[in-house]
């Protein structure tokens, strides 16, 4: 969630879109907005589905570290503005590491790469995107 709030605080009030003669455009009422979106799913995921899958046992936590890595990647790549994919790669990471030491290693050490690669590329891409 921490890495959800940085990057869309880069993204929404210190801004990263404009041309050469204009000013950076900041949104104060976007970032809001993004971070209630990824306060929410940080809430459903850690508050209720994290908690759930790994009370259901190893596997499940496995299975359901995966759906979260997919979801942060495919659908999550289109809205990292919303500060999204970090929440939902973030409960890849947390489900794939409970979830090695059970029997479906390879799909927790799917979650955990899915969720990884989410988080480095997009923290790198706003970082990018900060000092340039």
């Amino acid at each position: 969630m921490v890495v959800a709030v940085l990057a869309m605080a880069i993204d929404h009030l210190i801004g990263t879109e404009g041309d050469d003669d204009s000013e950076v455009l900041a949104d104060p009422l976007a970032f809001a907005i993004a971070v209630g979106m990824s306060a929410a799913a940080a809430f459903v995921l850690f508050g209720w589905l994290v908690p759930r899958a790994i009370s259901l046992g190893r596997s499940r936590a496995a299975t359901t570290g995966l759906i979260c890595g997919v979801l942060s990647v495919v659908p999550g790549v289109a809205f990292l503005w919303l500060g999204f994919p970090f929440v939902t790669a973030g409960s890849a990471v947390a489900l794939g590491l409970e979830g090695w030491r059970g029997e479906r290693r390879g799909q927790a050490a799917l979650a955990v790469i899915a969720g990884g690669v989410v988080m480095t590329l997009g923290t790198m891409l706003y970082v990018y995107a900060l000092f340039d």
